[in-house]
Formats: C-alpha cells, structure tokens, sequence
C-alpha cells in the first residue's frame, strides 16, 4: 500500500472548443480532394414501391362505381 495522504480531491469538466470547426475542416476536406472525381453506380430496387403500387390499384378497383 503507498504510503503518503490525500491533501484534496477535484473535479475538472473539459469540453471542447468548436468554434470554427465546421469551416475549418470543410476547407481540409475541400483541399484533400481537389481535382478529384468520382463515378458511383446507383441501382433502384422497385419491388416493395410495385407492391404498394399493386395494392393501390386493387382498392382502385375495388371501389370502382361505388358513390361516396
């Protein structure tokens, strides 16, 4: 066991310093990627908006000549 005596206990909250932040990285990243481009394959999956589609059209016709 060390030996020695607590003189005082403390608490101490750190929080950052963000000011400047957001503007200061966006011109790093716009800097780190100047004269750089990229190409990106992009796909849509159409099954579920077909399914709802489908649906949609049933109660279509399933009110179909019905009056409100």
């Amino acid at each position: 066991m060390p030996e020695g005596f607590r003189i005082a206990t403390a608490f101490v909250q750190v929080s950052p310093d963000t000011k400047g932040f957001k503007e200061e990285l966006k011109a790093k990243v716009d800097e780190a990627t100047a004269g750089v481009d990229g190409k990106v394959k992009v796909t849509l999956g159409t099954s579920e908006l077909h399914a709802k589609a489908d649906e949609a059209r049933a109660k279509v016709d399933e009110l179909d000549g019905t009056l409100a």
